[in-house]
């Protein structure tokens, strides 16, 4: 009966370590990318911070991208910085800051061609 016991608890310790480590797996296998202009103002750099803290806590590989400046709204700067990225990475999907309707036929292309995308603070 010991014996029975023993090898049920082992079996069990083998499955969860088969389920914790196939999932970790998946978790490496996840590449998200932040697409967001004015990327270094105070705030945005904020929200980035957490997008990348809660991505390392999952085992994420993530990206923000955008133009580096703090105080100009450059969309025509940030969509090649986005589209560069997206030619040596292949992301599971996308998050674009669609504060200005400028971005949202970038939004809107990135769609069609088939990414998941999230926005936030203003919808398309």
């Amino acid at each position: 009966m010991k014996i029975q016991v023993k090898k049920g608890l082992i079996r069990a310790a083998l499955v969860a370590a088969t389920v914790a480590t196939s999932g970790l797996a998946r978790a490496a296998d996840v590449h998200l990318l932040w697409v967001q202009a004015m990327k270094d103002h105070p705030v945005h750099r904020l929200m980035q911070a957490g997008f990348l803290n809660k991505c390392k806590e999952l085992g994420y590989t993530c990206e923000v991208v955008g133009d580096p400046s703090a105080t100009n709204w450059d969309i025509p700067a940030t969509l090649p910085l986005a589209e560069a990225a997206l030619a040596r990475t292949k992301y599971d999907a996308i998050g674009v800051y669609g504060v200005d309707p400028a971005i949202y036929s970038y939004i809107t292309k990135l769609a069609k061609e088939g990414f998941p995308i999230v926005t936030w603070h203003v919808l398309p």
